[in-house]
């Protein structure tokens, strides 16, 4: 069974389109300059919603992480590393930690973009740097 695939809206298509390509890009206020996730029509910062798509440098470290037992869905391969990654431009953002075993991850731990392929889509999810 495949993991499940996120919905994709306008808002949020150039997210998805720039990960299927291997790109992780975010919106950036052209406004205030900041970079905000997850994607939305405004500013988070400054309320604007002139907005443009950035390239992000794909680095962060992990600011919180827990490990799951329990499967949310079936396709999912317990256990798992679910963290929250602070990334180099600011944002906060959910993901997994891959290519790392549950006991090697830690608060603090340098952390480098990658793409796990779901169907027509990517997700980037995050690896030890």
């Amino acid at each position: 069974t495949m993991k499940p695939v996120p919905e994709i809206s306008e808002v949020t298509e150039p997210y998805w389109r720039a990960a299927a390509e291997g790109r992780f890009m975010l919106p950036r206020c052209n406004t205030c300059d900041g970079v905000h996730h997850p994607p939305r029509r405004w500013c988070p910062h400054c309320w604007s919603q002139d907005m443009s798509w950035a390239e992000m440098s794909g680095r962060g470290h992990v600011m919180t992480f827990s490990i799951v037992h329990q499967p949310p869905s079936e396709g999912f391969e317990v256990p798992y590393i679910l963290a929250v990654v602070k990334l180099e431009e600011g944002p906060q953002m959910m993901c997994n930690i891959v290519k790392c075993t549950t006991g090697d991850v830690t608060i603090g731990m340098g952390v480098s973009v990658i793409f796990e392929t779901r169907g027509d889509i990517a997700l980037p999810q995050f690896k030890p740097a």
